[in-house]
């Protein structure tokens, strides 16, 4: 898979729920792969499709 970095953020958990909203008005419609990390471990990816 070939790609660029087209955004990134680093948050801070402050209680036991974490919501991140994310401006994705800025990018132009297609697939993207979202990475997010929690704590120095666990790793997700999930895929988004803007239309």
């Amino acid at each position: 898979m070939e790609g660029k970095l087209m955004m990134q953020k680093q948050v801070m958990k402050e209680n036991e729920t974490l919501q991140v909203s994310m401006d994705l008005n800025k990018i132009n419609p297609g697939m993207y792969m979202l990475q997010y990390t929690i704590g120095n471990s666990t790793r997700e990816m999930k895929k988004i499709v803007k239309q």
